[in-house]
């Protein structure tokens, strides 16, 4: 039994009237938002037509770095931008000098993962055209990088992304295609991958754009969700042998249509992972219904944008004013003549959202991504935008919904000597209660895309929080997975105390039953 399930629980402290299946809170009032656009100041103005980006800490630092993709010839020279964190609002531009600028690839992802569990982000770089490889690079150190030989495959991938589908420690990776099968690689622990896709059953053959591994059933293994174009999306279960199963019409989610990303987040804070998909037409909200099911929300949600031509692209999810609960940002117009803008969508509480649109985020520019990451270390989820001409970098300085604070936590998986620990925390699963209560403030999953991997969360200044972090790895015993709690560690995870703002490390070798 995980521990998840043991301590699911939650209460909500005020009354619920249930009408037509639907549950309904007392609205609590949206917080008024502030987004500052500083790409010039901070230096970060990438005039590419760049279609990936990911935030990570590839230097050990502290503070987020971005990489960025090129597509196409448009603003410049088509190579990869990565801009490393000076840490002080500021931003340098060092791909060339690190190695990872590419050579004119036409590069349609790039995914930060630690896959040698060295302790160094190493990145996976996806090239779109047929006659180019994809490049894996590997971190050695002193900001820079080496190509991983051989290099992976060819042939339209779209997306790459990172998860320890087998359980054994080190991370194995997805690719999405465009017409092609979508590929599995397994890592096998001594810097070589092999193709299981066949024996693994997760070899779809539609136009694919995007996939991401998360444990949507809390089994504690991670499973596969495939976002494909004008065809049926795909939800593969996995079976914890090796093998998946094809779920997507059991679990309700092969509404088919143009779909271009997936973004998971639970908002209504139940403990599960509900799933949102952005397509060219209406977006899709999926509810999880805790069973293995899902419910279609969209429309009485307000996230639909239906009766409209607008071409959505990319989402992500974030609780950007430290309410508590996760709000939604779409990024629409890419490859549309009426370039229609992006969306910002504040999470009501009561299962309904609402357009609050800063007017800094109406541009001219059509969006084509986006990814939330705190590059100042300030508590708050900042904003960064790929457009279809310059980019832009939001600075948050939306004050903190009812005076709560920020806890942040960063989930780090066991490393091989002589690290004591990985430098990512891809797969961790964290929930926060309200100190020694079955009560849940907060539930994320730490996966594999372009926001930063760690858990931001918005709490009541005044109130202490024990956390629970559960990472994927198998510690010795069948089905075991490898938790740290309060029992671990009373001060570090039980009773804390976040005003003022906490940032906490997690490393999963603290615990003691781990090997």
């Amino acid at each position: 039994m995980l521990y998840h399930a043991q301590r699911r629980t939650m209460t909500i402290g005020v009354s619920v009237t249930l009408v037509c299946g639907w549950l309904l809170l007392a609205a609590i009032p949206v917080q008024a938002q502030t987004f500052t656009d500083i790409t010039g100041t901070a230096g970060i103005a990438n005039p590419l037509r760049g279609p990936g980006l990911a935030w990570g800490d590839y230097d050990g630092d502290g503070d987020l770095d971005l990489y960025i993709t090129a597509w196409t010839l448009v603003g410049g020279s088509p190579l990869n931008k990565l801009y490393r964190n000076n840490g002080d609002a500021t931003f340098t531009e060092v791909a060339t000098t690190a190695g990872v600028a590419g050579f004119n690839n036409f590069s349609s992802s790039g995914a930060w993962a630690d896959y040698n569990n060295d302790g160094k982000l190493d990145l996976y770089v996806t090239n779109f055209l047929r006659e180019e490889q994809d490049f894996l690079y590997q971190n050695l150190g002193g900001g820079r990088f080496g190509i991983q030989l051989p290099n992976t495959v060819k042939g339209n991938p779209l997306w790459a992304a990172w998860g320890d589908y087998n359980l054994d420690g080190n991370l194995d990776f997805y690719l999405a295609r465009f017409n092609g099968e979508n590929l599995l690689f397994k890592n096998n622990g001594n810097n070589t991958f092999t193709n299981v896709t066949t024996a693994a059953k997760v070899g779809d053959v539609r136009d694919s754009d995007r996939a991401s591994w998360v444990d949507y059933d809390n089994d504690g293994d991670p499973d596969l969700f495939v976002v494909n174009h004008n065809q049926e999306s795909q939800l593969f279960r996995n079976k914890g042998d090796g093998t998946f199963e094809n779920v997507t019409a059991t679990a309700g989610v092969g509404s088919a249509g143009i779909g271009k990303h997936s973004a998971w987040a639970d908002y209504d804070t139940d403990g599960d992972l509900d799933l949102f998909v952005a397509n060219i037409g209406a977006n899709i909200l999926y509810q999880n219904n805790g069973n293995g099911t899902f419910t279609r929300v969209s429309v009485p949600a307000g996230v639909a944008q239906t009766g409209t031509a607008w071409v959505h692209w990319f989402a992500g999810w974030a609780d950007y004013d430290l309410d508590g609960k996760s709000d939604l940002f779409i990024a629409s117009g890419a490859e549309s003549a009426a370039g229609e803008r992006s969306t910002l969508f504040a999470n009501n509480g009561n299962g309904t959202f609402t357009d609050v649109t800063p007017v800094s985020f109406v541009a001219t520019d059509s969006s084509a991504a986006s990814a939330w990451g705190d590059y100042d270390n300030d508590g708050d989820p900042d904003l960064y935008v790929l457009n279809y001409g310059s980019d832009r970098l939001y600075l948050n300085g939306t004050a903190p919904s009812g005076g709560n604070a920020f806890l942040k936590v960063r989930p780090f998986r066991t490393g091989k000597a002589p690290s004591d620990s990985s430098a990512d925390g891809i797969g961790a699963k964290i929930w926060v209660y309200d100190a020694g209560t079955t009560t849940l403030r907060g539930y994320q999953e730490i996966i594999s895309a372009a926001d930063a991997l760690e858990a931001l969360f918005g709490l009541p200044a005044g109130g202490t929080y024990d956390v629970v972090v559960q990472f994927t790895s198998r510690n010795g015993t069948p089905g075991g997975a490898v938790v740290i709690d309060k029992n671990d560690n009373a001060t570090k995870y039980g009773g804390i105390a976040v005003a003022g703002g906490k940032t906490l490390i997690v490393k999963e070798n603290e615990n003691t039953v781990f090997p």
